[in-house]
């Protein structure tokens, strides 16, 4: 039952997501031609202030409450009030700053998007509980249906938007409506009315656990949010606009494929038993074909960046291809952290969570706050060089503070992505020095596909190791898929 469960529930979440994933690059790829760079870029601001609030609002408390082993009415009622409260705090504030915010950044229009926006802060808070309801109970179904409605609704309300010549609101809309949407969805699959506050139901555990993951998950968001709030400082809404829409093309496979498998791996990882290794061994079952597959899509993103761009978003985004390769290498560092982070979420140890990411965190801030005013593409080499930081401290450091080796957490961490990460390494210099290296009618996208398939055959031909670990990343997906088809069928 429990191997079935997690067979139904792999094929609910990534099923929605891959559809998701597909109406998103459709209003990627639609969206792009319909505005221009810059209304993307003043969205991006507005977007890294909702990001950084929205982590007040939950407080942590939709993972905290996800993990408890029981979780009473009067304890839900609780988190939902406090989300709730939370939420129409944080509307006020960002109403109340909107002004500042636009006077800040010269440009009037900044207001009025806030005001809208601010909006997501109570929909969010009403949502969050009803959401997790659906996840401990295992009701994936309803929550894959949100996300491709919610994408879906979404993406024809910005198009909607774009035709009367609304700009920037236009994306803003989007994400209301998106919100708006998701939240009667989960409310209509599993209606609850929760109970008044009540005192004394064991509620502090839980918001005790929350308040320490809070932490790092506010640390998460002002490191997210801090790139374009700096760039809009020294660059024009065009080019943060290009920054804003690389970083989405980059980081498309890991938010949509592999971050959203943590609704599914923690509870997985949970049943397991207490053993650090016997959880480790059940979310690797669940990591490796989806970090395979994410490892093996980002590193044709570096290889044909310019080819990828354009495709996806036309032609007046001439000049984001060394961006989206840049940030492609970072998320491929992330994929490889992800069940790092499933494993210190199951341990129960927010503190050392916490402090595995906080000095990457802290010292990307201070990189991006020190060269944004140069170049665009420093701020990505900083996101890389973040994401590598973090990934040396939770093998050396977090995962031996939880009984795993630091040798076994690297193995299963780097099989399904090392060749790949190694060769866009490899892609990324020879991509940067290719106008140095290479005449003009010689494309970067030809000099990096060359490179991508050189390294696949040598590496093919003469490592017996590598020939191997490839194979065994397509029959992870075959055997994966396979089995997820037959225990839905």
């Amino acid at each position: 039952m429990k191997s079935s469960f997690g067979a139904r529930g792999a094929a609910f979440t990534l099923g929605g997501q891959w559809v998701q994933y597909g109406i998103q690059f459709v209003s990627l790829m639609v969206l792009s031609r319909a505005l221009d760079p810059a209304a993307f870029g003043l969205v991006a601001v507005v977007t890294s202030v909702v990001v950084l609030a929205s982590t007040l609002s939950d407080f942590g408390l939709s993972q905290s409450c996800l993990r408890a082993a029981e979780l009473s009415a009067e304890q839900r009622s609780n988190v939902f009030w406090i989300n709730v409260a939370a939420g129409g705090v944080l509307c006020l504030a960002l109403n109340a700053i909107a002004s500042p915010l636009a006077y800040f950044y010269g440009d009037v229009r900044l207001e009025s998007l806030c005001r809208v926006m601010s909006s997501v802060f109570v929909i969010s808070g009403i949502g969050a509980q009803y959401r997790v309801g659906l996840m401990r109970d295992g009701l994936f179904g309803p929550l894959a249906l949100s996300g491709v409605i919610s994408a879906t609704v979404g993406l024809l309300s910005a198009l909607a938007g774009a035709r009367l010549g609304l700009g920037a609101m236009a994306l803003v809309i989007q994400q209301v409506a998106a919100a708006l949407v998701g939240l009667v969805i989960v409310v209509a699959a599993r209606p609850w009315l929760p109970l008044r506050p009540k005192r004394g139901v064991g509620t502090r555990g839980i918001v005790a656990f929350g308040g320490v993951l809070f932490l790092t998950t506010l640390m998460n968001a002002v490191s997210s949010s801090v790139d374009a709030l700096t760039l809009k400082s020294f660059h024009s809404n065009e080019e943060v606009g290009l920054y804003s829409r690389s970083l989405q093309i980059s980081r498309q496979p890991m938010t949509q494929l592999v971050s959203p498998l943590s609704r599914l791996a923690i509870p997985r990882a949970a049943r397991a038993g207490a053993e650090p290794l016997k959880q480790l061994a059940s979310l690797r079952r669940l990591y490796r074909p989806v970090a395979f597959t994410c490892a093996l899509g980002l590193s044709l993103v570096v290889a044909a960046s310019d080819l990828v761009t354009t495709v996806f978003l036309g032609g007046r985004w001439v000049g984001a291809g060394l961006l989206v390769g840049v940030l492609a290498l970072a998320s491929m560092l992330q994929t490889a952290q992800q069940i790092m982070y499933w494993m210190l979420m199951v341990s129960g140890r927010a503190r050392v969570l916490f402090l595995s990411e906080f000095v990457p965190r802290v010292a990307y801030v201070a990189l991006v706050v020190l060269v944004a005013r140069h170049a665009v593409v420093l701020v990505c080499l900083c996101a890389v060089l973040m994401q590598l930081m973090i990934l040396v401290v939770d093998v050396f450091w977090g995962m031996p503070r939880i009984g795993v080796r630091w040798h076994d957490a690297l193995k299963v961490a780097m099989e399904p992505v090392g060749f790949f990460l190694g060769t866009s390494c490899v892609m990324v210099t020879v991509r940067s020095l290719h106008s140095s290296l290479f005449p003009g009618w010689v494309s970067a996208d030809l000099v990096g596909l060359t490179v991508w398939v050189a390294s696949m055959a040598v590496v093919m031909t003469a490592s017996q190791p590598a020939r191997h670990a490839v194979a065994r990343g397509l029959r992870w997906i075959v055997s994966w898929v396979r089995r997820i088809i037959e225990r839905t069928g």
